[in-house]
């Protein structure tokens, strides 16, 4: 998938798009869920996008992502940090964003923006597609992911995610075997009896010279403070470039 050429050329209609369509997101059904919207983001069937989320980019991919976005009206795009690269002919990049819409409604998704930086050090945005976290796109593949599409997933060198959040990954994957989970960005919260978590993470294999992958982890915490992973998948990152 050697996007190269540009596809700038249809980013007005697809902006246009974005406004006019509200983020996606299949119902789930949650018990006492508030009625009032909680300070902090928009609900998708019961869940709400935090306002706290990671933070892992350098200076450098968060100038290349501002030089591209200039310009670009109809959501306010906040990058969070680089998930993905390619190696083309310069270097795709895959940045995952929190988008909300500049329209009186509002609304606040999650996106991932593919942005290439040619030999000359010019950046244009290639695509934009909605992360949409209550029915992400897995991968079904046999080679658990490495390499897929020539896109090398990216290790984060940091991140900040609420304390709670965090706590709940730790005591949620204590124990477990097959990866260790470093969180990159709590994508949305549910009230439940208890709260469950749905966070973007790296999984490092423990298997020697494998590549590590993106996984969107369900954590799910009861009213005393046990926390269990209640699902997990794969993300296909060549269904968001």
């Amino acid at each position: 998938m050697n996007k190269i050429k540009s596809l700038v050329a249809g980013m007005a209609a697809a902006v246009l798009a974005i406004v006019l369509i509200a983020c996606g997101g299949q119902k789930q059904e949650a018990t006492d869920t508030p009625t009032d919207q909680p300070e902090g983001g928009a609900i998708t069937g019961g869940w709400t996008i935090p306002e706290e989320y990671g933070t892992t980019f350098t200076d450098d991919e968060l100038a290349i992502f501002d030089n591209a976005m200039g310009g670009l009206v109809g959501v306010d795009y906040k990058p969070v940090t680089v998930i993905a690269t390619q190696v083309v002919a310069g270097t795709n990049r895959a940045y995952l964003c929190r988008g909300t819409l500049v329209t009186p409604e509002g609304g606040e998704c999650w996106y991932v923006v593919t942005i290439y930086t040619n030999l000359e050090g010019k950046s244009e945005i290639l695509d934009i597609k909605e992360l949409d976290f209550v029915n992400p796109i897995f991968f079904t593949g046999e080679a658990d992911g490495q390499m897929m599409g020539a896109w090398q997933i990216v290790k984060p060198n940091g991140y900040s995610i609420p304390t709670e959040a965090a706590e709940a990954l730790s005591k949620a994957t204590e124990g477990t075997v097959g990866y260790a989970y470093t969180p990159i960005a709590l994508l949305g919260t549910q009230v439940v009896s208890g709260t469950n978590y749905r966070i973007l993470a790296y999984g490092e294999p423990v298997t020697p010279d494998a590549q590590g992958t993106l996984h969107i982890l369900e954590i799910y915490v009861s009213l005393d403070g046990n926390a269990e992973i209640t699902s997990t998948g794969q993300l296909d990152i060549t269904a968001y470039v």
